[in-house]
This record gives C-alpha cells, sequence and structure tokens, in this order.
C-alpha cells in the first residue's frame, strides 16, 4: 500500500509546524507584550488586562494562520512523511508497516546547520510531536472540563440562604454599580472562600458560617469584588484563557501572559470595588481576613482569595499605594529560550548519509509508501530490492535521487510480471495506471536493480475526462500500486461518485479502495439510512478499520442501526469484542447504549468494574454514575467495611461524596462513636468537611454539655467557638446554653467584654442581656460616659433603649441650658424618639408655655407650640 498523503490533508505535517513555530512566536508576543506593560504600569490595571489578553489572543490567531498556511500551501510537493498521514490508521486493517528511509541531501554536510537540516529533522520527527502536543491537551482540557463540573457540582449542593440583610446589600451594589443581571447569594459548606460560579445565572458561594465573622464593612467589600467578576464576565473569559493554555501547555511563555491576565484581572476588580464601596482602607481590611482564611479555589472559579503570598501581597500594595518591588519581565521568558536552544541542539550534528541506503538491510514490508523530501517533484525512477515466495514477489522501491525521495514496499502475483529474469535485463508489470520499468535480475529468491515508472497517458486522459483534473505523475503512481483501473472508476460513477476530485482519487488509491470495499461500505450506509455517503466518510471508516466484520460484531451484541459517527467513536475508543463481553458475562449487556460503553470506556470502566459496583450496592447503575464513580476512584475504596458501619441505605452519590472527601470507615466509625446520635450520610460528609473529630467533640463534654446536637457542633466548628473562652464565662459564673455560647461567637462576646461591664457597675448582668448589648453596640465605654455624667444608678434596659434610639450624655446635657437640669433617662429617650431639640424647648418657652418633659412631649406629638 502506498503509505503518502497529500500535503494539504496532512494534519500531522500543519499541526507539528505549527507547535514548532508557535515556540518563537509565542515568545516574541510575549517579550513585546512585556515590554508594553511595562510602559503601561501607571495605566489602570484594565488597560493591562486588555493588552495581555491581546497578547494570548494573537499568540492563538498566530497558530491558526501557521496552521493554515502548512495545511493550504500548494507550492510544496503533493506528499509528505507518509508516517504523519498514517499515524492514526488502524495497521491491521490497512496493512501498514511505514519506517523512514533517509536519502541523501547534497546541500547537507557532516556537522553543519543548515536550513534542510532543520526541516528534515522536524520532519522525521512530527508524529511524535504532534502526539505529545495532542496527550498533553487533551490532559488540560480533561482537567477543565472536570474543574466546571465540579463547579457546578458545588452550584447545586449543600448550599443554604443567606439572611435577609446581606442580600439586601448584594442588591444594593447591584443597583449601584449598574448591574441588570440578577446574582444570587447562598451559603456553601463546600467552599472555603467566597466564589463566583455561573455566566447566565451567577452565584455567589460564601463559605458556611464566613458572613456572620465579618464585619458588615468586610462582606460588603467582599461582595463588591464578586460582583466585579460577574460586571467584567470574567468567568466566560477565564475558561476561554483556559482553553488557550490547554492548547500551549508546553509554552512558559504562555503561562506567564496567563498569569499577568489573572493578576490584572484581581487587580480590575480591586478598582472597582473600591469605587463601590468608597474605602480603600475597608477593602484592604476584607481582603486580609479572607486570606487568612486562604484555600485555592477550582480554576474556573472565580474566587477572592486563594492566591499566592507574593501576589496577594502586591495586591495589597497597589491598594494602599505602597511602593512595589519590580521584577523584570523578561525572567520569565529564559525558559522558552531554554527550549528553543535545545531543539536546535538537537538538530546539530544530525548526518545524512552521502551514498544511497544498503537496501540488503533494509526491513522487508507490506504496502509501504513513504517520502523522504516533500519539498521537491517526487520522482519516477530509482532502486529496487526483491524477495520472492510462493507466488508472492514482494519488491521495495526505493528513489535517492534529490529530487522527490520516497521508499514504497509492495507486494504482486508473480503473474504480474512479464518475467522474472535470472540474468540483468529489464522486464515489467503492466497496469491500468503506467508501466513500472525493471531491469535487475534475481539469485535464488532474491533480486535487485532499477526501476522507471512511466504513466498511461490513455489512462491520464480517461480520468480527466472523468473530471478528474490537476492530474500529476504521482497521482498516477498511487492509482498504479492500488491497481485502479476504468472498471472501477466506472463503478465509482454508477453508484453517483461522478465529479470526484484528484485528492479523492488519490485517497481513495492509499487506502485500497475497490468494489469490494465500496460495496460493503454502501450497504452499511444503506441500511443506515443513508445514500450516496460523502466519499471522505468513507475514507474515515477504512482509516479507524471499520468493516463489515467490526460492523457485524457491534450487531451480534445488540447495536443495530446505530449512527456512523458513533461507530466511529466506538472504535476509536477501543470498544471491542473483549470489552463487550465483559458486560456479557456479567449480565448487563442490554443495558447501556453504545454511547454510554464509549464513555465508560473512555474512563476505564468496563463490565467487571460495573459489577463490582454494584455488588457493593442496591441501585441499578447507569453509565453517569459509572464514569463518576471512575472518575473519584469509588472502586478504591472497601464498601463493605463502609456499609458496616453506617445504618442508611448507600448510593452512588454517598459513595461519590465520601470519596471526594476521603472518607473511610475508620471515619465514619469515630463519628458513630462521638455521642451525636444517627447521623444520615450527608451529616457524615459535612462533619468530614468541617474536620469534626472526637477531640473536638471532648473539649465541649469536658465543659458540662453532655448531650449536643449535631447542628451545634457544626455551628460551633463553623465559626471557631473556643473552649478556653467557654471555661472562662463558667469562671465568671455564666451558666450558658450551647445555643447562646454560638450566638456569643456570632456577635463576638468574650470573657475579657463581660468583665469590663461588670467593673463598669452591671455586675447582675445576664448572658443574654450581654449578648444584646453586643448586637447593639453597647460598650463598656458607653456604659462608662452615662455614669461621669451622673446616671449612677442605670439600668441595663435603659442603657440598651439610649444606644438603639441614638441618646447620649451629650444629647441629655444639651437640654440643661432650656430648664432641664436633670432630665430623666425615660424623659430623654421620650424626647429622642419624638424628635424634641432644645430649640423646639426654647420655642415652647418664649411662647409662654409652662415647661415640663410632659407637656414638651404633648406639644410636641400635637404637631408643636401652636
Amino acid at each position: 500500500m502506498i503509505n503518502f498523503t497529500i500535503f494539504s490533508d496532512n494534519l500531522d505535517y500543519a499541526l507539528g509546524w505549527m507547535v514548532i513555530h508557535s515556540l518563537w512566536q509565542a515568545t516574541l508576543i510575549a517579550i513585546v507584550s512585556g515590554i508594553i506593560m511595562i510602559a503601561l504600569r501607571k495605566k489602570t490595571a484594565h488597560i493591562r488586562y486588555i493588552v495581555a489578553n491581546f497578547a494570548l489572543f494573537a499568540v492563538f490567531v498566530s497558530a491558526v494562520i501557521t496552521f493554515c498556511f502548512h495545511y493550504d500551501f500548494k507550492g510544496k510537493a503533493d506528499t509528505i512523511l507518509a508516517n504523519q498521514t498514517l499515524s492514526v490508521i488502524d495497521e491491521s486493517s490497512v496493512g501498514v508497516s511505514a519506517s523512514i528511509i533517509t536519502a541523501p541531501n547534497e546541500e547537507a554536510t557532516f556537522g553543519v546547520i543548515n536550513l534542510t537540516n532543520f526541516k528534515d529533522y522536524f520532519n522525521e520527527h512530527l508524529p511524535l510531536i504532534v502526539t505529545l502536543w495532542l496527550l498533553g491537551s487533551a490532559l488540560f482540557l480533561l482537567r477543565l472540563l472536570g474543574s466546571v463540573s465540579y463547579i457546578y457540582y458545588l452550584k447545586s449542593r449543600m448550599n443554604f440562604p443567606t439572611d435577609e440583610y446581606w442580600t439586601e446589600m448584594l442588591d444594593k451594589l447591584s443597583l449601584k454599580s449598574g448591574l441588570k443581571k440578577t446574582v444570587e447569594l447562598v451559603e456553601s459548606a463546600m467552599v472555603r472562600t467566597p466564589v463566583v460560579v455561573g455566566h447566565l445565572k451567577p452565584m455567589i458561594l460564601f463559605p458556611m458560617g464566613m458572613i456572620n465573622k465579618l464585619t458588615p464593612e468586610e462582606v460588603e467589600g467582599i461582595l463588591a469584588h464578586e460582583l466585579a467578576h460577574v460586571i467584567r464576565h470574567d468567568y466566560v473569559f477565564n475558561i476561554i484563557q483556559s482553553i488557550v493554555e490547554a492548547l500551549f501547555y508546553y509554552h512558559p511563555a504562555v503561562w506567564w501572559l496567563s498569569t499577568q491576565i489573572r493578576n490584572e484581572r484581581e487587580s480590575a476588580c480591586d478598582d472597582i470595588a473600591i469605587n463601590l464601596i468608597n474605602s480603600k482602607m475597608n477593602y484592604a481590611k476584607a481582603l486580609v481576613t479572607i486570606q487568612e482564611m486562604a484555600f485555592y479555589p477550582m480554576n474556573a472559579a472565580l474566587g477572592f482569595a486563594g492566591q499566592r503570598q507574593n501576589q496577594f501581597m502586591m495586591r495589597m500594595q497597589r491598594i494602599l499605594n505602597l511602593p512595589q518591588n519590580k521584577t523584570l519581565v523578561m525572567e520569565k521568558l529564559i525558559a522558552t529560550l531554554l527550549i528553543i536552544c535545545t531543539l536546535f541542539g538537537l538538530m546539530y550534528g544530525q548526518r545524512q548519509a552521502n551514498a544511497a541506503p544498503d537496501l540488503s538491510k533494509i526491513e522487508q514490508q507490506d504496502d509501504s509508501f513513504i517520502q523522504i523530501n516533500s519539498d521537491k517533484p517526487l520522482s519516477m525512477s530509482g532502486v529496487w530490492q526483491a524477495t520472492v515466495e510462493n507466488n508472492e514477489v514482494c519488491v521495495v522501491f526505493n528513489n535517492n535521487l534529490k529530487g522527490g525521495n520516497w521508499s514504497s514496499t509492495e507486494c504482486f502475483n508473480k503473474k504480474d510480471f512479464s518475467e522474472l529474469p535470472t540474468v540483468e535485463k529489464e522486464f515489467t508489470i503492466t497496469r491500468a495506471a503506467g508501466t513500472m520499468t525493471m531491469k535487475g535480475k534475481f539469485e535464488g529468491n532474491e533480486g535487485y536493480g532499477r526501476f522507471t515508472f512511466a504513466e498511461n497517458t490513455d489512462f491520464k486522459t480517461y480520468l480527466e475526462s472523468q473530471g478528474v483534473t490537476g492530474l500529476k505523475e504521482s497521482t498516477l503512481l498511487h492509482c498504479f500500486f492500488a491497481d485502479m483501473n476504468k472498471d472501477f472508476i466506472g463503478f465509482l460513477n454508477e453508484k453517483g461518485y461522478t465529479n470526484i476530485t484528484k485528492r479523492q482519487l488519490e485517497e481513495l488509491a492509499i487506502f485500497r479502495f475497490d468494489k469490494n470495499v465500496m460495496t460493503e461500505y454502501l450497504e452499511f450506509f444503506t441500511k443506515s439510512g443513508v445514500s450516496n455517503p460523502k466519499l471522505n466518510k468513507l475514507v474515515e471508516l477504512k482509516i479507524h478499520g471499520i468493516d463489515k466484520a467490526y460492523i457485524r460484531t457491534l450487531q451480534q451484541y445488540g447495536y443495530m442501526d446505530v449512527p456512523i459517527d458513533q461507530i466511529l467513536q466506538a472504535k476509536i475508543h477501543g470498544i471491542d469484542v473483549d470489552y463487550l463481553d465483559s458486560f456479557v458475562k456479567n449480565k448487563k449487556d442490554k443495558r447501556y447504549a453504545l454511547q454510554d460503553l464509549i464513555q465508560m470506556k473512555i474512563h476505564g470502566a468496563d463490565g467487571d468494574y460495573v459489577a463490582k459496583l454494584e455488588g457493593n450496592t442496591s441501585k441499578v447503575l447507569d453509565s453517569e454514575d459509572v464514569v463518576n464513580s471512575k472518575i473519584h476512584n469509588i472502586d478504591k475504596i472497601d464498601v463493605n467495611k463502609i456499609e458496616k458501619s453506617i445504618s442508611n441505605k448507600l448510593t452512588t452519590d454517598d459513595l461519590t461524596s465520601f470519596a471526594i472527601h476521603g472518607i473511610d470507615a475508620d471515619y465514619i466509625n469515630s463519628v458513630n462513636n462521638m455521642g451525636l446520635g444517627k447521623l444520615s450520610n450527608d451529616d457524615i460528609v459535612t462533619a468530614k468537611i468541617h474536620g469534626i473529630t472526637p477531640e473536638f467533640i471532648k473539649s465541649y463534654t469536658a465543659l458540662g454539655f453532655k448531650k449536643l446536637d449535631f447542628d451545634d457542633v457544626v455551628s460551633a466548628k463553623i465559626h471557631g467557638i473556643n473552649a478556653d473562652a467557654v471555661r472562662k464565662f463558667k469562671e465568671m459564673g455564666f451558666t450558658p446554653k450551647f445555643d447562646d455560647i454560638i450566638s456569643a461567637q456570632i456577635h463576638g462576646l468574650t470573657p475579657e467584654y463581660l468583665q469590663q461591664l461588670k467593673q463598669g457597675g452591671y455586675s447582675d448582668i445576664s448572658f443574654d442581656d450581654a449578648i444584646g448589648f453586643k448586637i447593639h453596640g453597647v460598650t463598656p465605654e458607653f456604659a462608662k460616659s452615662y455614669k461621669d455624667a451622673g446616671y449612677k444608678d442605670m439600668s441595663k434596659d435603659d442603657l440598651m433603649a439610649c444606644k438603639i434610639h441614638g441618646v447620649t450624655p451629650q444629647y441629655i446635657k444639651s437640654f440643661e441650658a432650656v430648664g432641664f437640669k436633670n432630665l430623666d433617662i425615660e424623659d430623654a429617650i421620650a424626647f429622642k424618639i419624638h424628635g424634641v431639640t432644645p430649640e423646639f424647648v426654647k420655642s415652647l418657652k418664649d411662647k409662654g408655655y409652662e415647661i415640663d418633659s410632659e407637656n414638651v412631649l404633648n406639644r410636641k406629638i400635637r404637631g408643636g407650640g401652636n
């Protein structure tokens, strides 16, 4: 077979050179963008963000242009390395066993680097380059897909509505920012730092309990930052950026550009957030608070914190206008330059043979054709070597001239030769496309000599009359090796293929299409309801080794009338008899559609794996369950031990959660022994997420809390209740309930605060009253200010009422000038509630009204001093 593909069809060639050229292209773009960003360092972060994004986009565009240039460039020869084209072909289906034969080159000299050496070296290694690139990109894209999937998993799991106060704060910020899109705010038990997910329906996930540990100003700053991400559509741009990173994962310059984009994105959001809350200091405090709880979020999410320390410090310095340490942009590009130098080093010293290759050392192959030098027209002459076995003669054709070097191994029947001479002479192989004239001789079962191929002009004319234009000798050579004739072309016309192009003809020849193969494929398409399928689809089936036998295999396992593209996917991903049998022997062969099997095969799950999973759960698993189980390594969980440790029904969702959070039977047993009662499987996951341990429970039972509720324990862990603080409360004579302890922690009530209140004269204050004081902002200093003003015996209720209504000693004292020397606290509170001022009292006095608190209030309530 001819392992030879037209240049414009060779994806390996275009992709390989795209990757190679991207090394210098991306480096140059990064250097230029780095210089521009240095020049713009005093401009806004948004401007630098645009520059960095444009540079990353330029890397992608330059790669696309490079690919198109190499894929469509017509000035080169029609063929390139056949092993590039056939790297995706199932060898068992087309009988290809190709190897490269290095041909001499007049320009090559030992130890000298020139352009030809460069091209030849990389042309030789293009399949490896493309394979490595595809594998790496696929891994990074799968990781991105997993990240995005997990983010939407977070969006729908263990989320709880926040207090109305915080929702109203978010709405006010949205209104102020001009954002018309509705943003949902929830508390999540699955995240450690605030993140925003989603684009069409964005949602801000706040870690469970964190919102109550922060001041309103800090929460406002965090919400403003997350809103900034929504306003700027950063969620979508972040995913696009991650895709570009996956395609150019090998390039340090691309990762440097991505780092700049992420840094400038956060800085731009900082700017928007500061403008929304009008306070750099409050925003900086919020940043510091969240950084103390930093946890790296998923790549597809946009988080408030979770950054490296140097990035965090740069943001703080920028927000507070502090001097920043400048690093050289060029330092990040050294690795890229080293890669380029390494590639040149590999090319250096490559030796080209100055003589024809020793054909006696060439491994005998079947049906192979390889072109070595694709930059020059294909030569139709060279040397041959043959071996004879029974009635078959296998010949290695090798062109080692400076024009279009190529090699091909073809096997013929003895009857195809005019003769097999034992003395040197000319003999021929004649077929419809042309004549191969061979000069040489056979010695026993081996022969050697020279050859020349001459096209059949009548057949060429016939092809042109059928609309196949642009024919070259190389096209006729393809047809010769494939033994194509007028009868086959006529057959194609009968089947509706009347406008065959040169490229299509060569593809049919390369992949050895004949009447039998065509008939087999056309029958299959007819049964599938497709008439006159395109030739490229037929070629695609042949490339991947899909034949009548494979289709019959699928049908035997019950997969009838399956779409063609689905059959292609099944073959590509290795759905074979062994894989299908793994479901049959476990009696699960009729449950899954072929598309389900493809997804499970991609993730490495077979019938044995499904049987093992279902043996550990009462649920009948669908393909999604199986895939999720495989992704999260559920098969590595000892399900039997876990089932013995829980009293609830175990589902695959439970197993997935257990696997994600590292829950095993030992941990479940430890939770069961904590004295928290019967816990659900979700409770066990919650306990693991928040780090609830027997030691944590013991620290509270030692304080007298014998019967703890699970929800109380979770709240205690979320809010970080300190056992030492509880102990001090008890030492001060308080016996708070567990709920009271949580309320105290939420509102910042400390033993020190209570001690100061007692020293201020409120020794009989209850724990609930102290919490009320803390909620309304009653400080020891506030209480002391009344004692200094002469109110020695002020009750705690009056003190709280004064704080609530804004009655201060200064307010009371302001009435002394209008006759109220010792204004009662209750009267002062009533005055404040109804808006009585010294000026109002003076106006009544000037009109001759009797001045006492009751009269003043009545006059104010009835509408003034009329």
